[in-house]
């Protein structure tokens, strides 16, 4: 298990017009079968694994070395999974 301590969250739309309503969180990395991500934020834990949902993927060029890019994977902060599976 990987651990990423996240330093702000971003309302879904700030993203994409369609992920309004929604907070997420930006990790740069993806989470597979073989690997889960526990994300620390203000001292409020959430694991991301492969089930949690991946919401929206963007490149971004490195401040230090322009040549270089990097990807952040958005996930719901905190998803309400029981909401989700009744409706």
């Amino acid at each position: 298990m990987k651990n990423y301590t996240a330093r702000t969250i971003i309302s879904g739309y700030k993203l994409k017009s369609s992920l309004k309503g929604m907070t997420l969180v930006g990790v740069p990395y993806l989470a597979n079968r073989q690997t889960s991500i526990k994300v620390t934020y203000k001292g409020v834990n959430m694991v991301i694994d492969y089930n949690s949902t991946l919401f929206h993927k963007e490149l971004f060029k490195d401040k230090w070395n322009p040549t270089r890019l990097y990807t952040l994977y958005y996930y719901e902060w905190l998803p309400n999974y029981n909401q989700k599976t009744f409706f």
